[in-house]
């Protein structure tokens, strides 16, 4: 983590040293954003351990950022992200250290999720450095993906390492990060993955995407995810975590500004944890595979989207910020954009457990909803 932190400051001292100095330095620009998304959200069903959970409140997320571009060549991003509920005992401030749990910040967290510096030494190259978000989900409505897809719906989650991207076009770029891995278990990296080891602590991600029509695709997707000596196994010997999934979608058009979009990504794992490993019963058949589909009516009548989403995910599957490992997944969405900057989105999902757990008394059944409102101010 110290490492991390001097080499964002190192970036910041290259990037004012470059845009004070440099004779682009007058044609510095600022760019201010605020994103607010927040409504009703609730969520009830049948626990583990038999119980039944009924949680309701007012929940949202707040940012407040900013890019400051010295020139063309360097960029400077930061952004502070708050989290807050009507279930909230207090706010408390998060410092650049800390390591959000599952979920991501806990309603009350506030501090840094994205603090970023960007070196674009030629038009096809670009280079980002400290705390990131990768977003390489479906380009769909949901928007959702099986590996990197950092802050979706309101959590506040962050990769803190360097990417770097190269465009081969403007529809086509390749991506490679190298992350950090922390000790503890997060929403990206889930129980039962160990990075106690040194060895583990760096993980690897790379994509290949392009939005070039390819007979009726309009999107495809390759990624790999490489997490080194993370594997759990029941004699303690680690090792290598690796994830491989392949993305794709159509679009076809409908009316003079909709159209009908059907998209879809699946995932491998070559090798996975033992079914005790993962806290399964040895009768259980665990397949190495997940997947998403889902199909869209987008922007008809230019404002109204609706789309309705299926997923089923291998308890193996440990590195989704957007679905559960164990889980299988079946959602309706609409939104209706009626303002450049806003909509409002309306959400109902289900979430089974696919195994019960060797622990628990039954499986989980998860149901939620949301009615929120998003703002962006540019």
């Amino acid at each position: 983590m110290k490492c991390y932190l001097w080499v964002v400051l190192a970036g910041l001292l290259g990037g004012w040293t470059v845009g004070l100095v440099g004779p682009a330095a007058a044609q510095a620009t600022v760019e201010p954003e605020t994103h607010l998304r927040a409504g009703y959200y609730g969520t009830w069903g049948e626990q583990r351990d038999g119980s039944f959970a009924d949680e309701r409140a007012l929940e949202g997320r707040l940012r407040v950022g900013g890019m400051w571009a010295p020139n063309a060549r360097w960029a400077i991003c930061s952004e502070i992200a708050t989290r807050f509920s009507s279930a909230q005992d207090r706010f408390r401030l998060r410092g650049p250290g800390y390591t959000p749990g599952a979920g991501g910040f806990a309603a009350g967290d506030t501090g840094v999720d994205l603090f970023r510096v960007r070196y674009a030494p030629a038009e096809q190259w670009r280079v980002d450095v400290g705390r990131l978000r990768l977003g390489f989900g479906l380009p769909d409505m949901m928007g959702r993906g099986l590996q990197r897809n950092d802050g979706t719906n309101i959590s506040v989650q962050w990769t803190d390492g360097a990417h770097v991207r190269h465009a081969f076009s403007n529809e086509t770029a390749a991506h490679l990060a190298a992350f950090y891995a922390p000790e503890t278990p997060t929403t990206a990296f889930r129980a039962p993955l160990d990075f106690s080891e040194r060895s583990s602590r760096v993980g690897w991600f790379g994509a290949l995407e392009s939005s070039a029509a390819w007979g009726p695709l309009v999107h495809r997707g390759l990624q790999v995810s490489v997490l080194p000596s993370a594997r759990p196994s029941a004699n303690g010997d680690n090792g290598a975590y690796v994830a491989i999934s392949a993305q794709g979608m159509t679009s076809t058009p409908v009316g003079p500004e909709g159209s009908l979009a059907f998209a879809a990504e699946v995932g491998w794992v070559p090798t996975r944890p033992a079914n005790d490993v993962l806290g399964l019963p040895a009768s259980a058949t665990v397949e190495p595979f997940a997947a998403q589909a889902s199909a869209n009516l987008r922007d008809i009548g230019g404002a109204h989207t609706v789309a309705v989403q299926g997923a089923l995910l291998s308890p193996a599957w440990l590195i989704s910020t957007d679905f559960r490992p164990n889980s299988a997944t079946a959602e309706v969405r609409y939104y209706w954009r009626f303002h450049e900057n806003a909509r409002f989105d309306v959400r109902l999902r289900v979430r089974p457990d696919r195994y019960p757990p060797a622990d628990a008394a039954q499986r989980r059944v998860d149901y939620d909803t949301y009615v929120r409102l998003n703002i962006y101010l540019p």
